[in-house]
């Protein structure tokens, strides 16, 4: 189970290169990696893409489209987590 923590600073940098979209954003200080999703829409609809070991992503061979949205997550192996029903009860 990958569990998230830390936020990545909210600006980050892109690029249109041709048939890519290139990604920078802040580093997250303890990140072990991070997740980066993509959406058609800003705040719903995102879904995984791909995941880096480093603050950069290039995204290849993009379609272009004037309405892509990027988010990006930072994953760290060494913090554990559990979920709980609405009863306190621990899920694994």
């Amino acid at each position: 189970m990958i569990i998230t923590s830390g936020i990545p600073k909210q600006e980050f940098g892109n690029e249109m290169n041709g048939p890519h979209v290139e990604l920078d954003w802040e580093a997250v200080p303890g990140a072990d990696s991070y997740k980066i999703e993509r959406s058609d829409e800003p705040y719903a609809g995102f879904g995984y893409l791909d995941s880096s070991s480093t603050n950069s992503f290039t995204h290849n061979d993009v379609v272009f489209n004037p309405k892509s949205f990027y988010r990006i997550i930072t994953v760290d192996n060494d913090l554990i987590l559990y979920w709980r029903d609405l009863s306190g009860n621990r899920l694994e």
